[in-house]
């Protein structure tokens, strides 16, 4: 069943606040690196007309995925519980406060929006950046409800097999090889100890990935074919 655009907070009201607030911290985020990029370049005196298309012409999927990650570490426990306010009220809190945090955090956006300055920034207010969080959807009736839930239901279209992106052993070697690199260079460049072994230790846990992953190609590149057990005439 397909349902209506904008209707996933109707629908599902545990999805509401949380996904409002998500939303205010990624926009926050773009803005405060946006941001960042206009002073540097007024720093230098060197501020162009152009540099918020420069900065949207140089943001690719990785700054977002990344950006994404890092708004949704920030979401507060206190959300997550309130979101349950309406469906199931006996499991939220009672010290939960009844504000949403999206309000904070949108305040905070429409500044830096400001700080930014030029038209469409310098100008911003909260409402401005409210309806770029939290789209307005008409309430859905209780015909319009019924008539989504009698529509027949369609077939799922065959799902596609999961393209497997490949990567080589010797990349993987590679990317081990230039991390286990850099720690050697921070281990022996900074005179603080404590600071590069703590950044040896989270540089290893990131690369446990990789390890296993070699692993698992080094296992793969060692298993016999089934030609070779053939032998040439």
């Amino acid at each position: 069943m397909f349902l209506p655009p904008n209707t996933t907070s109707l629908l599902q009201p545990m999805d509401q606040s949380v996904i409002a607030t998500f939303k205010a911290y990624y926009l926050r985020r773009v803005l405060k690196e946006m941001l960042r990029v206009v002073n540097k370049e007024r720093d230098a005196g060197e501020l162009s007309n152009d540099v918020v298309r420069k900065f949207w012409k140089n943001f690719n999927i990785g700054h977002s995925l990344t950006m994404v990650d890092e708004s949704w570490k920030e979401l507060k426990e206190t959300t997550l519980n309130k979101s349950w306010r309406k469906l199931l009220p006996e499991f939220v809190a009672s010290s939960t406060p009844v504000d949403s945090e999206e309000t904070a955090v949108i305040r905070d956006a429409t500044n830096v929006a400001r700080n930014l300055g030029g038209e469409g920034f310098g100008d911003a207010e909260e409402n401005d950046i409210r309806s770029l969080v939290i789209p307005e959807a008409t309430p859905l009736d209780v015909h319009e409800v019924e008539a989504i839930l009698e529509q027949p239901c369609e077939e799922d279209p065959l799902e596609e097999e999961p393209v497997e992106l490949a990567i080589s052993l010797s990349s993987v070697s590679k990317i081990m090889s230039l991390v286990h690199s850099v720690i050697e260079e921070a281990l022996i460049l900074d005179p603080v100890m404590t600071r590069s072994l703590l950044f040896k230790q989270d540089l290893e846990k990131a690369l446990e990935a990789y390890k296993i992953l070699h692993a698992d190609l080094l296992r793969r590149a060692k298993q016999s074919r089934v030609t070779d057990y053939f032998v040439r005439q």
